[in-house]
């Protein structure tokens, strides 16, 4: 890189998802006729590609050459990890404490993503969390833009893309101001002292209402440690202490505002910075007691939790009345919706 008019160059990472993260840069100035040699840490990456990228400088005197390349001495390995500031992988290998369950394998084991229950982009399905019975309307697994002008994301967070999957709420009618949706995840316990709750959040348009993050734990009871109630353009990221010692499941509940531009989303949930056991696997519902069952057993008309509480909140029948749909949903993807509306048959409220 010599000559008066040096430009840039750049070293980016790419995943299987196409989002691009720059990892190293030089440039901006002449330096000197020789070959330098430049080595950049890159973590443990699946399914990932490296690009460089060159810009031209001012004028002609900016030529840049690259040489030599390889992969090598991928990791640090150390005799010994810091305790308070750094995870030790299964394989020795030291990695920052605040990588620890950020939904990307930064060991070269993948051991930091191995004990994430409550981790998930949604790419896959929703890892567990679930839809409450007893609240007013559900959250739903989407991608690409909502059907909404002026609100809801276009992309998701994880990829960037329509591809992308997220969780949102649409807040068009029948949705009525203070509307309640909750999406809840299974009874957790944590191992660490250093445990972050992180949560990318979208809030964008003229009717908003809010999003609360509760935390109930099970000795001392629900507690609500985010309140969200602010528009924000793009994808927004909220992080929240957690010091919960017993058993503990989280809450995530958004609230509709006055008008259909009001349509909230979330992505990229997880807890970092130390490890988090569920109670029962991603495919079972966990009942009050502890039990698990399998996640079917919900509202079957069975009590397969020995204290019932797989059917404590499921209405047997629905009238439509109140804008409730008692859990009945749109399935995404559909050709066409069906739709909640008060007509003047006998029955007041219906679906279309």
């Amino acid at each position: 890189m010599t000559g008066s008019h040096i430009g840039s160059l750049e070293l980016y990472q790419v995943n299987r998802y196409g989002i691009r993260e720059k990892v190293w840069e030089k440039g901006g100035r002449d330096m000197g006729p020789d070959w330098l040699q430049a080595g950049v840490y890159v973590g443990m990456n699946q399914f990932v590609r490296y690009e460089f990228v060159g810009t031209k400088g001012d004028g002609y005197e900016g030529d840049i050459a690259i040489d030599d390349l390889n992969f090598g001495q991928c990791s640090p390995y150390l005799d010994d990890c810091d305790p308070v500031n750094e995870f030790k992988c299964y394989n020795g290998q030291c990695i920052s404490g605040d990588k620890l369950c950020d939904l990307k394998m930064d060991c070269f084991d993948g051991s930091d993503e191995r004990f994430c229950d409550a981790n998930c982009n949604f790419e896959e399905g929703m890892c567990g969390w679930h839809n409450l019975i007893a609240d007013v309307f559900d959250w739903t697994r989407f991608q690409g833009e909502t059907a909404s002008y002026g609100t809801g994301p276009r992309v998701d967070h994880t990829t960037l893309t329509e591809e992308g999957y997220y969780m949102y709420i649409e807040t068009s009618l029948p949705r009525k101001l203070g509307d309640n949706a909750v999406l809840q995840s299974h009874w957790l316990s944590l191992s660490g002292d250093n445990c972050v709750l992180s949560i990318f959040y979208h809030m964008e348009g003229q009717h908003l209402g809010a999003l609360a993050v509760e935390v109930e734990d099970s000795a001392t009871g629900k507690s609500t440690i985010g309140n969200l109630t602010s528009k924000a353009d793009g994808w927004q990221h909220g992080r929240w202490p957690l010091k919960q010692s017993k058993e503990f499941r989280i809450s995530v509940t958004g609230y509709a505002g006055s008008s259909y531009e009001g349509d909230i989303a979330i992505d990229d949930v997880s807890i970092v910075g130390c490890k988090v056991m569920s109670s029962c696997g991603q495919s079972q519902f966990t009942c009050n007691n502890k039990q698990c069952v399998s996640m079917a057993s919900e509202c079957n008309f069975k009590k397969d939790c020995s204290d019932g509480s797989d059917e404590d909140s499921c209405p047997l029948t629905c009238d439509f009345e109140k804008n409730n749909t008692c859990g009945w949903i749109n399935e995404p993807g559909a050709d066409w919706t069906w739709d909640l509306t008060p007509g003047t048959h006998l029955l007041s409220t219906y679906w279309t």
